[in-house]
């Protein structure tokens, strides 16, 4: 991406000290990598229980991609506002304790993160390839088992996010942790409840235009049906929750 939208990024957050503090050294979660393949996007698993905006189910080639093993963490978050890069976030719900997913931070807030460390964002494709794991049809990370709260922080368990990391039987086939429940996750991507109807096959990047951009995995405080892989929400980038985090890609 030019250096003219990451500008852009930057004057729309309010962070103008991203720009020339490439000395800062910053630390984020470890990375698995997942291979290219084609996936089958959407819900195909329940279709009692797929939402219109899931549909229709589709065939998606993803090229090879990293992605952080877990949501990044407050510790991980507030190094980037200590460099001077990130702004803070504008909350900091639950007890206080460095391992919590960092939330209450903007779309805007948490690309700058992920480009300060080199990365990104994760499409919201390449976010359900990472979480749905082998092409099999499974509605959550670890299979088709009912959720647990062994397997996930949803709706009946904490009440509040749970440490990164802390739900290793929700681990996805490729290795990341937390991708369903515990905070929902901004992805790149624009909102549009339509665009799988003429999505392209390889490398979906979202729609062109639009106003709201996706969060995937739901929270804390979301049911079965919320944290299943295909399960979208759109959301004004500006807008800073306790329920909502991000991991980045590369």
């Amino acid at each position: 991406m030019g250096r003219g939208w990451v500008a852009a990024v930057v004057v729309g957050a309010g962070c103008a000290q991203l720009l020339g503090l490439e000395d800062v050294e910053l630390e984020g979660p470890p990375m698995f990598s997942v291979a290219a393949s084609s996936f089958t996007m959407g819900c195909g698993d329940v279709p009692a229980s797929c939402d219109t905006d899931e549909l229709p189910t589709h065939e998606v080639t993803v090229s090879r991609f990293e992605i952080d093993e877990t949501e990044v963490s407050r510790a991980d978050y507030q190094r980037c506002v200590d460099a001077g890069v990130c702004l803070p976030a504008s909350c900091a719900p639950g007890a206080d304790d460095a391992d919590l997913p960092v939330t209450c931070v903007s779309w805007y807030q948490a690309e700058i993160y992920c480009q300060r460390l080199g990365k990104r964002l994760p499409t919201e494709a390449e976010w359900e390839k990472a979480a749905r794991g082998p092409n099999d049809g499974r509605p959550y990370p670890w299979g088709t088992d009912a959720p647990t709260c062994m397997h996930a922080n949803h709706s009946g368990c904490t009440g509040n996010p749970d440490p990164v990391g802390t739900h290793p039987l929700g681990r996805s086939p490729y290795g990341p942790l937390d991708l369903a429940g515990n905070v929902a996750e901004w992805v790149a991507d624009l909102y549009d409840a339509a665009y799988y109807t003429d999505s392209p096959v390889e490398d979906p990047v979202g729609p062109e235009m639009g106003v709201n951009r996706v969060q995937r995995g739901g929270g804390f405080g979301s049911g079965p049906g919320g944290i299943r892989v295909s399960t979208r929400d759109g959301y004004d980038p500006t807008r800073t929750d306790p329920t909502t985090g991000f991991r980045c890609a590369r």
